[in-house]
């Protein structure tokens, strides 16, 4: 499961902030992402990141609104 809030870029106070109040960092796969840096980036500073695609990212936040959208 991933968690309910998006990065910003701010390192240590982003995704980690996120997990250390309990969510779940998503992060967008590298191989996904125009441009992979940032994605590689967060998650070499986040090490419990969710990684998904795009499409699955998007899959999964409609899950978690509880939408039958998925």
């Amino acid at each position: 499961m991933c968690g309910r809030h998006l990065w910003r870029g701010r390192r240590r106070s982003g995704l980690n902030a996120i997990e250390d109040a309990g969510g779940i960092a998503i992060v967008q796969a590298p191989e996904d992402a125009a441009m992979s840096a940032m994605p590689n980036a967060a998650i070499a500073l986040c090490e419990h990141a969710c990684v998904l695609s795009a499409k699955e990212i998007r899959e999964h936040l409609l899950r978690l609104a509880g939408s039958d959208r998925a």
